[in-house]
C-alpha cells in the first residue's frame, strides 16, 4: 500500500497509464492530452534535475505559481525526493515572499514567469540561503529582463528537465529509490496563511495528512474512475491542492 503521494501516483500508473493525465492547450488554443505514463516520466526526469543541483529529503522548495501543468509535475517531482514544496500564488506581495523564502530557508525557487522572478531577485539581499531559481514560463523568458548582479542562479524549466533526462539516464533506479524510501509522516508542503492577523503561518502538511483525505472523501462524494476536471481554484490553496490528488487517485484528467 502506497504511504506518500509519488507513491500513489506510481499505483495509479501502473494500472492506468494510458489514461489522460492532464489537458494543456497549445499555442492554437486545443487541448492537448497527457497520459500518466508521460506525465510520470515528466516527473521522474525533473526530479532527477532537482537532485542534480542539491535538492534532498526533507529540503523546502520554492513553488511561485498560478494554475498551469508544470505546477502538478513540479509538485511531484519535489515530493519524490522527499523534499517538500512551499507554494505561494503570482498575487504574493514581495514581502511575504520574502518572509515565507526566508523562514523556510529555500535555496532553490521555482517562479512562473520573470515578473515573479524579478519580484525575488530585488529580495536576494534578504535571503541569504536562496542559490537558484527556475523560470517555469520559458516560452516567453527574455533572459535580457532578469540581468542582475547578484550569485542567483537562473535557469529555465525546459533546461532543467534537460538535465534531468540526461541524469536520469546515468542514475536511472535514483528517483524510484528515493520514492521507495519515502514515509507517510514527511513533511509535504508549507502552505502560508494570509497573515492577515500577524505574520503568516506556515502550515506543514504531511503525506498522511492528504492521503487521510484521499480515502474519506469517496466515501461522502461520488467520483469516477477518468473523469475530466477544470482546475479553477487557486492550487496553491489547500483546497484545490487537495482536488489535485483526488484527481490523480482517481486515474482522472486535469485540464
Amino acid at each position: 500500500m502506497y504511504k506518500t503521494l509519488p507513491q500513489l501516483l506510481q499505483h495509479i500508473v501502473s494500472t492506468y497509464g494510458a489514461n489522460e493525465a492532464q489537458l494543456s492547450k497549445d499555442d492554437n488554443g486545443s487541448f492537448i492530452p497527457t497520459t500518466y505514463t508521460q506525465f510520470y516520466q515528466e516527473v521522474l526526469h525533473l526530479a532527477a534535475g532537482l537532485a542534480s543541483i542539491g535538492v534532498r529529503r526533507n529540503d523546502p522548495v520554492g513553488l511561485i505559481s498560478d494554475n498551469r501543468k508544470e505546477w502538478l509535475v513540479t509538485d511531484m517531482a519535489i515530493l519524490s525526493l522527499g523534499a517538500a514544496d512551499v507554494p505561494r500564488g503570482r498575487d504574493a506581495m514581495s514581502y511575504e515572499l520574502q518572509f515565507i523564502l526566508n523562514i523556510t530557508e529555500s535555496a532553490i525557487c521555482f517562479a512562473e514567469n520573470t515578473e515573479q522572478a524579478r519580484k525575488i531577485l530585488d529580495l536576494v539581499s534578504d535571503l541569504p540561503h536562496l542559490k537558484t531559481i527556475v523560470l517555469m514560463d520559458t516560452e516567453h523568458h527574455a533572459g535580457s529582463e532578469l540581468n542582475h548582479e547578484s550569485a542567483i542562479q537562473i535557469m529555465t524549466y525546459d533546461e532543467l528537465m534537460k538535465i534531468g533526462k540526461e541524469h536520469h539516464k546515468k542514475h536511472p533506479k535514483l528517483v524510484e529509490q528515493e520514492i521507495a524510501k519515502g514515509t507517510e509522516d514527511e513533511t509535504a508542503t508549507i502552505i502560508f496563511t494570509s497573515g492577515t492577523t500577524g505574520e503568516p503561518k506556515g502550515v506543514m502538511l504531511t503525506h498522511r495528512n492528504f492521503l487521510f483525505q484521499l480515502e474519506q472523501l469517496p466515501k461522502v462524494i461520488p467520483f469516477n474512475k477518468g473523469e475530466r476536471w477544470l482546475s479553477v481554484l487557486p492550487v496553491w490553496h489547500s483546497f484545490e491542492r487537495i482536488l489535485q490528488y483526488v484527481i490523480v487517485c482517481q486515474a482522472s484528467a486535469i485540464a
